[in-house]
């Protein structure tokens, strides 16, 4: 037994047990605040659901929110750097929504995706509090570069 090493904290191994989960444990923290997290928010259930499974597959978390009022509700506890939403939903429209985001959050971006974007001028979007807007049906690769450029601008 002359040959085995204590157990214990001057042990070299449990030193760099102790460093390893110490490296584990900052690295998920990290990764907790560098998350790419994202808000949408749509009253169509198909449009949810694509949605979500396309920006999942680019590496993003999203939530989301068949309405204005739900997410209005969610954004009291849980901050995202991105929210994109429809303009036209029944009750709150994205528009409204995003006037009542924008009382206590001029942090996120905010993006109005919509099929009835025409019907908006853009300069009455940016008044209203929009960073961009995006026609649909929008594109992967649109919707790719108009999310990379919102989490580049949040830097």
């Amino acid at each position: 037994m002359g040959n085995q090493p204590e157990k214990g904290p001057g042990n070299g191994r449990w030193q760099r047990d102790i460093r390893h989960w110490v490296m584990v444990m900052i690295s998920k923290s990290q990764i907790r605040t560098n998350e790419k997290k994202i808000l949408f928010v749509d009253d169509e259930e198909a449009q949810r659901d694509v949605i979500k499974r396309v920006l999942g597959r680019m590496g993003y978390t999203v939530t989301v929110c068949y309405s204005s009022e739900q997410a209005l509700e969610l954004l009291k506890t849980e901050s995202f750097p991105l929210i994109i939403t429809d303009l036209n939903m029944p009750g709150m429209d994205g528009a409204l929504f995003c006037k009542a985001v924008r009382k206590t959050n001029t942090r996120s971006i905010i993006y109005a995706l919509s099929g009835y974007i025409g019907s908006y001028q853009s300069d009455s979007l940016e008044a209203i509090g929009f960073d961009g807007f995006l026609r649909k049906p929008a594109t992967v690769d649109i919707l790719k570069k108009a999310i990379e450029g919102a989490f580049d601008k949040n830097r």
